[in-house]
Formats: structure tokens, C-alpha cells, sequence
């Protein structure tokens, strides 16, 4: 998986899948990664299949920058 981050810098959170519970507007027990405007972040292996990624809306409250991203994945059956 890789994600294209534009516009502006902007925080990504990731927790381990095996961390319980899951709430859409947070993860628990997380580390963050700020991506930088222009950047591609690249998920592979481990990092993809053990880890969830997301943005939390706490983290972006009140901001007025504007994301933009693209995301390509290979999907597995």
C-alpha cells in the first residue's frame, strides 16, 4: 500500500490489530507519524497486515488546512 499525502502536513496514527476495542473516531494505544505535505507513505509486510493506520479526528480539530491524498492498493484474495 502506498498513500500520497498533499496539501498539508497531516498526523497518522497507528496501533496494533491486536489492541481492542476499535473506535472509528480513535485508536487506542497508538503511535503517530506526521506526513509531510509531498510525502508517500509505504506500507509493506508487517507493518501493513499488523498494524491499522488512520487519521483521528482529535488530532485534526480546528484545523484549516486542507488533505489531500491518494491511496494504491494490491488487493488479496
Amino acid at each position: 500500500m502506498a498513500s500520497l499525502s498533499l496539501a498539508a502536513d497531516w498526523p497518522m496514527r497507528f496501533r496494533p490489530r491486536s489492541v481492542r476495542p476499535y473506535a472509528r473516531d480513535g485508536l487506542p494505544g497508538n503511535e503517530v507519524a506526521v506526513l509531510p505535505r509531498s510525502s508517500v507513505l509505504v506500507l509493506a509486510g508487517a507493518a501493513r497486515q499488523d498494524w491499522m493506520h488512520g487519521i483521528d479526528r482529535a488530532d485534526t480539530a480546528g484545523q484549516a488546512a486542507t488533505r489531500l491524498s491518494a491511496t494504491f492498493r494490491t488487493l488479496e484474495r
